[in-house]
């Protein structure tokens, strides 16, 4: 017998196999082309490597047929075997990934789906090894006594691959979904036929046995929606009546990125301690793995906020430190506030009419108040009567009433000023203007200047002139593009005259 003869002997029984391989193969070939770069080339990858595998093998069944007679049914069996499962995993690519998850858009529990394609690969294992001349029968006795040992064996492992099943016929959570698990919590990675995986804050992967999983108490943040309540604890002086405090942190959190306008932010007395009075700020959030940074910026808002509003947080003082005050010191001290206070209100182009005598009454109700970084100072449409001088700091002035919307008229920074026409004439805040950096400005209030302005007609036309001026200026910067007429300056200061003498009711 010839070799070509003793090639064509061995290759005839096993041919189908290897055309069947060899077309599965050049279609996921071709499915790996057409899908580059997709989460389905993933899928695709398996299968194919154990067609490489099964190729292999079905060499080495082609030589032990020519050379070792003896092995040859044993890797014919072992190709068929592996030719099976690779044709098994092909299909599947092809049904749960391709079809139902690319085209019909629905995911298929990978449980499940390992589930189905384990029933499918033993059934037709089964049915082929029997075609192959081999006893099923004797097979699965023995492997009911080897299933029987290792069952008793592997108790932990089998009570874990029975709760992901659980787990994915109950649907308790998804991936994605942030949850808690006893003292672990994180977003779900994973959840397989042993363990669930979780991401923590940390960017630290925990695995939890699903046997785990399904005897501890589970909270689920993304279920029903994705809305979650947080709260801040802050304690607030005795002498701070209960409503001040409360208006005090409810303005803290009116424009904090990151909270829900709905439901609506709230507070309520928490308790009486030994030092202050504890409250708690309740405000809901969507985004709960960014929670750590919403109560950030809210802590850091309620410190400027209270700030702002002359409230302190207490803190318990046990030791009692004396220490005598230079007087000289503290004269210093305040002699170097007065001067510049006055500095700031020289630098005001429209109080320059003021005498040296007006402006330090002026000087003396500044209230100085400081913005965090990102924080709202004025917002566009509200009424106001008040004034502001920048210390230090930068702040954007912008023109839109929402964030997408908003355009960035200038920057301002030390000794610039804003909220003049509104101090002066009542009329509302014309622009939003946000602090850049943290920010001290000095705020000076329409009571604080009517006794100043009501004295002298003169004073009145000296200011209403400047701020005309200064009106104009900005009219004609905003308009230069619209190319609109711009009222003549003589115009527009009769206007802000009258308007002046209206609103100090002159």
């Amino acid at each position: 017998m010839t070799w070509y003869q003793s090639m064509k002997i061995a290759i005839e029984p096993i041919l189908p196999g290897l055309v069947m391989g060899a077309l599965f193969t050049v279609m996921l070939l071709g499915l790996r082309i057409r899908f580059r770069g997709r989460p389905i080339v993933q899928r695709i990858k398996r299968p194919i490597s154990i067609f490489y595998g099964y190729f292999f093998l079905f060499l080495l069944t082609v030589a032990s047929h020519m050379y070792a007679p003896t092995f040859f049914r044993i890797l014919n069996l072992a190709s068929v075997i592996i030719l099976t499962l690779a044709v098994v995993l092909a299909v599947a690519v092809g049904v749960f990934d391709l079809f139902l998850g690319h085209y019909r858009r629905v995911t298929v529990p990978v449980i499940i789906k390992d589930i189905i394609i384990l029933v499918v690969y033993v059934v037709i294992v089964v049915i082929v090894v029997g075609q192959q001349g081999v006893d099923v029968t004797s097979i699965v006795t023995t492997s009911a006594v080897l299933t029987a040992v290792l069952g008793f064996a592997l108790q932990d492992l089998l009570s874990s691959i029975v709760s992901g099943l659980a787990i994915e016929i109950e649907r308790p959570f998804k991936v994605g979904d942030w949850v808690k698990f006893d003292n672990q919590e994180g977003r779900v990675l994973e959840i397989n036929w042993r363990s669930t995986k979780i991401e923590t804050l940390h960017l630290d992967t925990v695995i939890i046995p699903n046997n785990v999983v399904t005897r501890a108490p589970v909270i689920n943040f993304s279920v029903p929606t994705s809305v979650h309540r947080q709260k801040v604890v802050v304690g607030l002086p005795y002498g701070v009546p209960p409503n001040r405090a409360k208006a005090s942190l409810m303005r803290a959190v009116s424009d904090v990125d990151g909270i829900l306008s709905t439901p609506k932010p709230y507070v309520v007395v928490r308790s009486f301690d030994d030092f202050s009075i504890s409250y708690r700020l309740y405000f809901y959030i969507d985004e709960f793995g960014f929670r750590e940074r919403v109560e950030d910026r809210v802590k850091s808002r309620v410190w400027y906020q209270l700030s702002r509003d002359g409230i302190t947080i207490p803190f318990p003082i046990r030791d009692v430190n004396l220490r005598n005050i230079d007087c000289r010191e503290e004269e210093r001290q305040k002699e170097q506030m007065r001067e510049e206070r006055l500095d700031l209100l020289r630098r005001v182009p429209f109080l320059e009419p003021l005498s040296d005598q007006e402006r330090e009454t002026l000087a003396r109700n500044l209230v100085g108040r400081f913005f965090g970084a990102g924080e709202l100072i004025l917002r566009q449409g509200d009424e106001g009567s008040s004034f502001y001088i920048i210390a230090s700091g930068q702040v954007d002035v912008s023109i839109g009433h929402a964030a997408t919307t908003m355009q960035t008229v200038t920057t301002l920074s030390q000794y610039n000023f804003f909220g003049e026409m509104s101090l002066m004439t009542g009329e509302r805040r014309t622009a939003n203007v946000i602090a850049v950096t943290d920010t001290e400005c000095y705020v000076l209030d329409k009571g604080a200047f009517r006794e100043i302005i009501s004295r002298t007609e003169a004073l009145v036309e000296a200011i209403g002139q400047r701020l005309g001026t200064r009106a104009r200026q900005l009219e004609k910067a905003q308009t230069a593009k619209e190319e609109k007429v711009v009222k003549p300056r003589e115009e527009v200061t009769k206007t802000i005259v009258s308007r002046i003498r209206n609103f100090f009711q002159m």
